[in-house]
């Protein structure tokens, strides 16, 4: 009977600890996710993803028969992309609290959550709109740069007839057509 009593008192103090652990767990993956995730930097996440969306619109009325203007394009992304980031700051954080929450053990969680509670942790997740915001003007200036050097390679690839094993030469001949005329 004694024995009985150990194992359940033990078994409640587990699985109350247990579910401590857990609370505080989510509570720091939720406390990063909200540091890192603002709805400021939700807004900068869909801002760079509007700027695609103009010829995406474009593009998918003309397979469907219809026309939109650039401007009536950038007027829809723009009312959506509100609509959308209206909706999901909330969801964002949720989501990378979870990740947070899955791929970090608790002692990292507490750790990132205590940074973020200082003036320095703050001022970290302050920045990350402006972060976000340079890294897409950057990375398209990259991206760029990268992709006029590679089709300058191709193109001499195709020049010197270096294409892949296997290419058919009716893929070979459009491609020179594309590229040399």
């Amino acid at each position: 009977m004694k024995l009985t009593r150990l194992v359940a008192v033990m078994v409640l103090v587990t699985l109350a600890h247990a579910g401590k652990s857990f609370a505080e767990r989510r509570d720091d993956a939720e406390c990063i996710a909200n540091a890192m995730y603002s709805k400021a930097v939700v807004d900068e996440m869909f801002g760079s993803v509007g700027e695609l969306m103009v010829p995406l619109l474009m593009g998918e009325m003309q397979r469907n028969g219809g026309e939109l203007s650039e401007a009536a394009s950038k007027a829809f992304g723009e009312m959506l992309l509100k609509e959308m980031a209206e909706r999901m700051t909330f969801q964002v954080t949720e989501m990378y609290a979870d990740i947070y929450e899955e791929v970090l053990p608790a002692d990292e969680l507490a750790s990132y959550c205590a940074f973020f509670s200082t003036d320095t942790g703050r001022a970290v997740a302050k920045i990350q709109a402006k972060l976000i915001r340079e890294a897409a003007l950057r990375g398209e200036q990259l991206g760029s740069e990268l992709a006029s050097s590679a089709v300058e390679g191709t193109i001499r690839a195709a020049q010197q007839n270096d294409w892949p094993e296997g290419t058919p030469r009716s893929a070979q001949q459009e491609l020179q057509a594309l590229l040399f005329e």
